[in-house]
């Protein structure tokens, strides 16, 4: 059986370093707040270019944050993605204001001016683009188009951690178990330009202010755990070989899978002209016809495929949202994406390939 992810051979090579780094935290009593959460903050704002960095407690708070920092108020509305993790959309409601839902591009999975002006109207305050399976959104070009409009452009770089800094006023992540930088729990952390943004993100995530008994703002427990943020304090300068990794290997892929797209059975992702905007959280194909049999005949082979996202948030119980999304609603129904992950053996993507070829020959599918 070859997984979809596995977080623990992450962690394997880094066993010593990571418990001595436990003792450490547990032996010094700091264990809210404190040195290594200060270290994972400055160290993740210089990874990722950035002023400054706010540890929070997972990437659905970070974003949530983010949106009470912006000052975002009920009867606001927020731009979103209807094809993506609901987390996009729920932080919105957890903020207070009601989500605009935008369609993607079929080739990127990703919001752009297009779909975001559709999507446009005048309670709108925000736009939030996703970096669907580690692809970046048109960040360039969201921000000129959220400066016309006066609003704020939040980048969701939950899967996109370590693709270029092109200036989103606030820009998030994940370091859920499986992403590309892996906590062993819950994490996250909002990043930016802005000291007046990230003081309000610290504040709010320390009950509404930074002195004890002295609260500026509602605040809410949204920080991020110091055991957390001495495992990441590990894993970040790693971050540039694991995304290495992560394009070869994709690149290996596309080559392996390239005669296959050819029978029509399956779609393969385009890498973008610029490699460094692609960090490949996910290698996501699509299968236009059969997906259920598609999926179910490689996970009979022992494949760890799974789908990512089988419904729009728009269509979510939850939400119900009326709208049109002809390019997310497509990618509902044909996106599986494949194991992936750095420490994938040679021996593992043979296998992988090997039984994606034979599920595209079938002829019972």
């Amino acid at each position: 059986m070859v997984p979809l992810f596995a977080p623990v051979r992450q962690n394997e090579p880094l066993f010593a370093e990571i418990q001595a780094k436990f003792a450490e935290v547990l032996r010094s009593g700091e264990y809210v707040l404190g040195r290594e959460v200060a270290a994972f903050e400055e160290r993740l704002s210089q990874q990722l270019k950035f002023k400054l960095a706010v540890g929070v407690a997972s990437g659905t708070e970070a974003l949530v944050l983010a949106l009470r920092a912006i000052g975002i108020q009920p009867g606001d509305e927020v731009i979103t993605p209807a094809f993506s993790f609901v987390a996009s959309t729920n932080a919105i409601v957890w903020a207070g204001a009601k989500p605009a839902f935008a369609d993607v591009d079929l080739e990127t999975a990703n919001v752009t001016v297009e779909t975001v002006e559709k999507a446009w109207n005048s309670k709108v305050r925000a736009v939030i683009a996703v970096d669907l399976f580690g692809r970046q959104a048109p960040i360039e070009e969201l921000k000129k188009w959220c400066q016309k409009k006066s609003i704020y452009l939040i980048e969701d770089g939950a899967q996109s951690i370590g693709v270029p800094n092109l200036r989103p006023d606030i820009y998030t992540t994940s370091f859920y178990p499986t992403k590309n930088v892996g906590a062993v729990g819950d994490a996250g952390a909002v990043l930016t330009d802005d000291a007046e943004i990230a003081m309000r993100v610290r504040e709010i995530s320390r009950h509404g202010g930074l002195t004890r008994d002295h609260y500026l703002r509602v605040g809410t427990t949204g920080r991020i755990d110091a055991l957390q943020a001495a495992i990441l304090n590990v894993k970040i300068p790693k971050l540039e070989g694991w995304t290495k990794i992560h394009r070869t290997l994709a690149a290996t892929y596309r080559t392996r899978l390239q005669s296959l797209q050819d029978s029509g059975k399956i779609w393969l992702p385009e890498a973008p002209k610029d490699p460094l905007q692609h960090v490949w959280a996910l290698y996501t194909v699509r299968v236009p016809q059969h997906r259920s049999a598609f999926l179910e005949a490689l996970k009979n082979k022992g494949v760890g495929a799974a789908v990512y996202y089988p419904k729009i948030i728009p269509r979510q119980p939850v939400y119900s949202a009326p709208g049109e999304f002809p390019h997310s609603e497509r990618l509902a129904r044909e996106v599986l994406s494949l194991p992936f992950f750095a420490e994938l053996s040679s021996q593992e993507i043979d296998f992988v390939v090997k039984q994606v070829t034979e599920c595209c020959l079938s002829p019972s599918i």
